[in-house]
Formats: C-alpha cells, sequence, structure tokens
C-alpha cells in the first residue's frame, strides 16, 4: 500500500509578520497617580478589564461597592439608568461605547486642572476638569465636565475608585457630560 501526499508548499516556511502591539501597561495601582493614569489610558484604549479593575467591587477586600454620583441633569433625563450603578455598569458602559466607535478611532480624554482636595494614607479626593471626544454615529462629539474622584487603598496596598460624581461646568449646553454619554450607552 502506497501513500502519496499532494500539498502546496505544506512545508515551505512563510515570511513571519510583525506582531500587532497596540497594547498598554497597566502597572499596580500603588498609588493614586497610578490608578488614575489607567483610568485615562484604559478609557482611552477602550480595555474592559482594565478599565473595570479601576472600580471597587464588594469582594475580598471591600464590603461596599463603587457609587456613581451623575449630574443632576443627567439624573432628571435618565433617572432609571443610573438606579443601583455600580463596577459592572461602568463595564457595560465601556462595552457599549466600543461597540459605538470606529475600530480604529479611539475616544480621546482630557483632564484639566485637577488636584488632590484631600490626601491622606489610605483615601485620596481627586477634582478635574475632564473633556472626552469621541466619533458616534460618524460624528465627532465633545463632552466636559467636572469629575471629583474618592480614592481609596485596599489592604493589599492597590488604589480604587470608590466614588464618581460628574458634575456639569457649563450651563449653556447641559446635555453633554459625561454621564449623559454613560446614559445614552447604557440604554
Amino acid at each position: 500500500m502506497s501513500v502519496s501526499l499532494i500539498s502546496c508548499d505544506l512545508f515551505k516556511t512563510r515570511t513571519p509578520e510583525n506582531p500587532v502591539d497596540n497594547s498598554v501597561n497597566y502597572p499596580p495601582a500603588t498609588s493614586p497617580d497610578i490608578l488614575l493614569s489607567n483610568f485615562k489610558q484604559s478609557f482611552m484604549g477602550l480595555n474592559i478589564d482594565n478599565y473595570y479593575d479601576c472600580f471597587v467591587k464588594v469582594d475580598n477586600y471591600f464590603t461596599y461597592s463603587f457609587n456613581f454620583i451623575p449630574d443632576p441633569n443627567a439624573l432628571a433625563r435618565y433617572g432609571s439608568v443610573f438606579t443601583n450603578w455600580d463596577a459592572q455598569s461602568e463595564r457595560n458602559f465601556l462595552i457599549g461605547l466600543k461597540a459605538s466607535t470606529e475600530q480604529s478611532v479611539k475616544p480621546n480624554l482630557t483632564f484639566q486642572n485637577g488636584n488632590y482636595d484631600v490626601m491622606t494614607p489610605d483615601s485620596a479626593i481627586y477634582i478635574s476638569g475632564y473633556e472626552i471626544s469621541v466619533i458616534l454615529q460618524k460624528s465627532l462629539q465633545t463632552f466636559s465636565g467636572i469629575s471629583r474622584f474618592t480614592l481609596i487603598r485596599a489592604n493589599t496596598g492597590l488604589w480604587y475608585i470608590k466614588t464618581w460624581q460628574d458634575v456639569v461646568n457649563n450651563s449653556i449646553d447641559t446635555t453633554k457630560s459625561w454621564s449623559i454619554l454613560k446614559a445614552q450607552l447604557s440604554l
């Protein structure tokens, strides 16, 4: 019995392709600054897992969960969306944002005039203006406001976002806050 192999250069090597490296380094959040950098980079990179890791979750380290306080105008318009908003809601928001944007165009996030209002060894309050530019439905949209983050350190030494309050800083256009963006992509 004879066996014959017919192939199309089965054992011929091909030219290797360069690896695709669109990853960002997310070091452990051993300080508030590293946490905020990881938060910003994971948002802009639409990295769902690293974004989710920035928030407090009920687990072995915490007996309470993350709390988001939307801007009052967004709360009035989308109240039911923000009921029981937690870290999983943040994850779902970023999944929705990723699905709503073109794969090759990532959102941009800029923090402006940020500073620590309070800083202790195990907690911090960071307040900053923000501006988000993102292409949604083939149109460049900008969202802006002020974020107030309460950050806490777990007994592991890692920092997390415990509370996030969003405030509109432009009384003329209250429809373009981070809260509004979250609500629109979470419906």
